[in-house]
């Protein structure tokens, strides 16, 4: 085998073949050493700076990832994706049991609601299990709905199971007899069917009724992108949540974060809110039903210290799109346990309608009537003419909220307060 040597080597480059060797001159040498010398350092300097460039592009990415997957910063864009929603559908259960309520006979209360909302209309069910310690068990379903006009809807069923259940339990044996069948009336009247409540058709004028329409409209203006918009930048100024990641705690593909409330956010968010104009729609819509109102001064961290034995809550969320998949809520002590949960799927827009078998509230009234009046007997004599005064009286006090004698007398007797409820003393 022919062993190459560096004389060989550069012999078969020489500048005689062809012309395309390498410079043998002392001089032309010189002259290749210092260009090749020039050669490798800018190349040095190129490699030194793209590896500058890489090591700053790897620091950056990793701060910007351990900052987008930072527990804080998960449930805080979670909160704000889901703020940013224009429509929501939720799905829950909240169960209750201890010692505390088995003193009143029950064993366990279980409340599932599913509800779906654009914030005005809204739509919402519940049902609620109420298991006795004698392994009875009550249940009732409930719906409501509001529309953007304002006007209320509800339904309940299976009101008049619980109460012959409650009649055989003997759990209303301390009621009076009369009392119980009116009760009884109302509860077959209502049972299973829709009911509307339209406070223009019962309070017709009322500044109660102008304050309340008012405040639908600013809900309903209040999911727009402007009024949202305001809202969230002002969550992201003040946070109210702190958040810890729970390893290895999650729910369809959600990780776990612990949250508490922030005293300093939370102060922060009240006292930024008054800036908002949605504030300002809110306030103008309140001072209609009470022309004094005055803004609220600001708020201390010091006023929203969260106690030890607050509940435990537990959000979950998919850590890279920050999309809220659900919530836990559990509370425990000696007395009583409590256990939560609600799962939420966001979308652009919900279809609600109101029932259209609906009949008017006002249709209650009269047998409602007979309840007060039957249960304030011993204050009233005339349960018309105390019905009347009540009545014509509640004009009268939009204008005072001081107290309205009605019925009995100084010392014993019902009054009629500003707010249009009825005190009795004795």
């Amino acid at each position: 085998m022919k062993r190459w040597s560096i004389v060989s080597v550069r012999g078969a480059y020489d500048s005689s073949a062809e012309g395309t060797g390498v410079i043998d001159s002392p001089e032309g040498a010189e002259q290749g050493f210092v260009a090749n010398k020039k050669s490798r350092v800018a190349l040095i300097v190129a490699v030194a700076v793209v590896w500058v460039v890489i090591v700053a592009c790897v620091v950056w990415a990793t701060m910007v990832l351990v900052n987008y997957t930072s527990a804080d910063n998960v449930v805080m864009k979670a909160v704000v994706n889901a703020l940013d929603q224009k429509a929501a559908r939720m799905n829950g259960e909240l169960t209750i049991r201890g010692e505390a309520i088995e003193y009143a006979g029950i064993k366990s209360i279980v409340l599932r609601s599913a509800s779906e909302s654009a914030v005005v209309p809204a739509a919402g069910e519940a049902v609620l299990t109420i298991e006795t310690v004698s392994d009875e068990v009550f249940e009732g379903a409930f719906d409501g709905v509001i529309m953007r006009d304002a006007v209320l809807y509800f339904r309940a069923d299976g009101l008049n199971e619980i109460l012959q259940e409650a009649k055989a339990q003997a759990v209303v044996d301390e009621i009076d007899e009369t009392l119980l069948s009116y009760y009884e009336d109302f509860v077959d009247e209502v049972d299973g069917s829709w009911w509307k409540i339209d406070l223009e058709e019962i309070w017709d004028g009322k500044r109660e009724v102008e304050s309340y329409r008012c405040m639908v409209d600013v809900l309903a203006t209040a999911n727009e992108e402007q009024a949202r918009r305001e809202v969230i930048e002002l969550y992201e100024e003040w946070p109210l949540l702190d958040a810890e990641k729970l390893e290895g705690v999650r729910d369809n593909g959600a990780n776990g974060y612990s949250i508490e409330f922030d005293p300093e956010g939370i102060a922060g968010f009240i006292n930024g809110f008054r800036n908002t104009e949605l504030f300002d729609q809110m306030f103008a819509c309140a001072r209609m039903e009470i022309s004094d109102l005055e803004v609220p001064e600001d708020v201390d961290a010091d006023e929203f210290e969260v106690p030890e034995d607050f509940p435990d809550i537990v959000v979950y969320v998919h850590d890279w799109s920050h999309e809220l998949e659900s919530l836990e809520i559990s509370y425990e002590n000696d007395d009583i346990l409590v256990e939560g949960r609600m799962e939420f799927e966001f979308m652009d827009e919900v279809d609600i309608e109101a029932p259209d078998d609906a009949r008017s509230v006002t249709v209650l009234f009269e047998k409602a009537k007979q309840i007060v009046c039957y249960s304030l007997r011993s204050f009233i004599s005339d349960c018309d003419a105390f019905w009347g005064q009540y009545e014509g009286l509640l004009e009268e006090s939009e204008s005072d909220d001081s107290p309205v004698m009605i019925g009995g007398g100084p010392e014993l007797g019902c009054h009629l307060q500003g707010d249009g409820s009825v005190l009795c003393v004795d």
